[in-house]
């Protein structure tokens, strides 16, 4: 069905009004809230929920009257959730005299506001732009000047050292570079680049595996792991080495090593 159709606020009356080529489609654009993109009828569905308002038919008519039809209720009716005048307008389209509107608006809105806020507004606004985004040289005064004197909070400090902790945890340093540590598994003496590389290779969860690290538990899947070391004993290590032994394991491996 094409033709106008309204929307009324059954708590207070308040009404919308619109167009469609297929109003039935359009009532179910409308109902799914998160898709609507009149704000002020947005705002108030999700306050008073959809099931309070009232969806009707104003008039059929054929596509090429809808501008028309739609500027004749939105005069008549003067509908509280419109912002535009209708027609061509609201379908993207805006005139000069509605931007002009809107741009007066927007200034009384910004003088009235209190300056702390604005001081906020203006604050989160000066962000830095996404990683490799060039940055002009009145952007970064900006950005220098607007940072001057602040300290960032404890709750913030503590986040940035909990982020390097998890980062150097998972093989990463301050300048970038890899820093993993490589992992042995004791039953089967498989030594590994990093815990990522142990887990894909027995299909175990990496957090498993650095559980077993941690202590926190003894085994994952059977498995014992820990991480490797390299090999550097002394001679004295020896001394309780049992008779059936001519030297311990890390003394042979560090031999070989020299070798």
């Amino acid at each position: 069905m094409t033709g106008i159709y309204i929307i009324t606020n059954l708590i207070n009356g308040k009404r919308y009004i619109g167009q469609s080529i297929d109003i039935k489609r359009r009532f179910w654009d409308h109902r799914c809230v998160s898709h609507e993109r009149n704000r002020h009828l947005r705002f108030a569905l999700m306050k008073y929920g959809k099931e309070n308002f009232k969806y009707e038919v104003l008039e059929e008519c054929k596509e090429d009257e809808l501008d028309e039809r739609e500027k004749f209720y939105i005069e008549k009716l003067n509908p509280e959730y419109n912002v535009l005048e209708g027609g061509q307008s609201s379908r993207g389209g805006m005139t000069d005299e509605i931007k002009a509107a809107l741009s007066e608006s927007g200034k009384r809105q910004w003088e009235n506001l209190p300056e702390d806020r604005k001081k906020q507004i203006v604050s989160n606004n000066l962000v830095g732009p996404r990683k490799g985004h060039p940055v002009s040289e009145d952007t970064r005064e900006k950005l220098r000047k607007a940072n001057i004197g602040k300290k960032q909070s404890d709750e913030t400090i503590q986040k940035r050292k909990e982020a390097m902790r998890i980062k150097k945890e998972n093989g990463w340093s301050r300048d970038g570079s890899c820093t993993f540590k490589k992992v042995i598994c004791i039953e089967t003496g498989q030594v590994f680049e990093s815990v990522k590389a142990a887990a894909s290779a027995f299909g175990i969860a990496p957090t498993r595996i650095s559980s077993v690290l941690k202590k926190r538990q003894e085994t994952t899947a059977g498995l014992h792991f820990k991480y490797f070391e390299s090999v550097e004993t002394i001679p004295d290590e020896c001394k309780e080495v049992g008779q059936g032994m001519s030297c311990c394991p890390k003394c042979e491996a560090r031999e070989s090593v020299k070798r």
